[in-house]
């Protein structure tokens, strides 16, 4: 019976040690606000720098002597707005990652709180595991490569 006694305690002290750990709703909810106003901002930011790359490119005829730079840099600019889609997906797969969460510490509560057992948490999307966005630096192929895959 000590044994079980012993159990028991170490239990609760994990259990404490759990509830010590997590972050609080406000914490949770407030991390999740801020990764959809950094796509509202990143939306915003890559408007306006395809906007005014347009209005550049518009602004110098073809036949201008330095046209063929501009027509370049147009070019590089449109190419380095990438980081928009890019960062925007890393930062949806971090609010949905926040949302599970949340969600998680909302069923586990009862538990935590009262000793009584959470609710069984969703079954997980087993097509999820393919949506893995885009690579981490170094990781996956370059642009390079697909773009060679594309013009086959």
């Amino acid at each position: 019976m000590d044994k079980v006694v012993e159990l028991a305690e170490q239990v609760e002290r994990l259990r404490q040690q759990i509830v010590a750990s997590l972050p609080n709703d406000e914490e949770a909810l407030d991390a999740l606000a801020h990764v959809k106003e950094a796509v509202i901002v990143l939306d915003d930011a890559a408007d306006r720098i395809l906007t005014a790359a347009d209005e550049i490119k518009a602004a110098v005829p073809s036949t201008a002597p330095h046209s063929a730079a501009v027509n370049k840099a147009y070019g590089n600019l449109i190419e380095a707005c990438s980081f928009h889609d890019l960062t925007c997906q890393r930062l949806t797969k971090i609010r949905k990652i926040l949302e599970t969460v949340t969600d998680g510490l909302d069923k586990m509560q009862p538990f935590l709180s009262d000793g009584n057992l959470p609710q069984a948490l969703e079954p997980i999307d087993e097509d999820a595991a393919l949506l893995n966005g885009p690579a981490l630096e170094n990781e996956g192929m370059s642009q390079e490569e697909i773009d060679r895959m594309l013009e086959m």
